[in-house]
């Protein structure tokens, strides 16, 4: 079902979880019950270089069997060839669990794969996919 899911990322929104070790500061620019949230991340003032603003979102489809969809997307404003996983850890932060060292808000959300896009895989000069879940609590 499409509103736990949207309320624990919202709720991590609203509470800031983020896990970087200079946090930055996330706000919820927009959202639409069961639909989708707009949000944003700023890093951390002292992050260097910095400080740099991503958007972000989440679309949320209910399917048959209580399960949901959830399609994401979070970008970089300025220009960023490799962001060492940056644009990821936007979202990963906010739908992570327990088993991968998060804590949850209200509800645990489980996960069965997370599909990349071609714009994730940035070739051999970033190391290939920036997906790297251990760069979302780095400095």
């Amino acid at each position: 079902q499409a509103v736990p899911g949207q309320e624990e990322i919202e709720l991590r929104i609203e509470k800031n979880k983020d896990r970087k070790k200079l946090p930055g500061q996330y706000t919820l620019l927009s959202t639409q019950q069961g639909i989708c949230s707009k949000g944003s991340r700023a890093t951390s003032p002292q992050a260097v270089p910095g400080p740099y603003t991503d958007l972000f979102g989440f679309l949320y489809v209910s399917e048959p069997g209580g399960d949901c969809l959830v399609t994401s997307c979070s970008e970089s404003q300025v220009e960023s060839l490799c962001d060492f996983s940056t644009n990821f850890c936007n979202m990963f932060n906010l739908f992570c669990n327990e088993m991968d060292g998060c804590e949850s808000l209200k509800h645990t959300l489980h996960y069965d794969a997370a599909l990349f896009g071609k714009n994730c895989n940035h070739g051999k000069q970033c190391d290939g996919w920036e997906t790297n879940k251990t760069q979302c609590t780095r400095r």
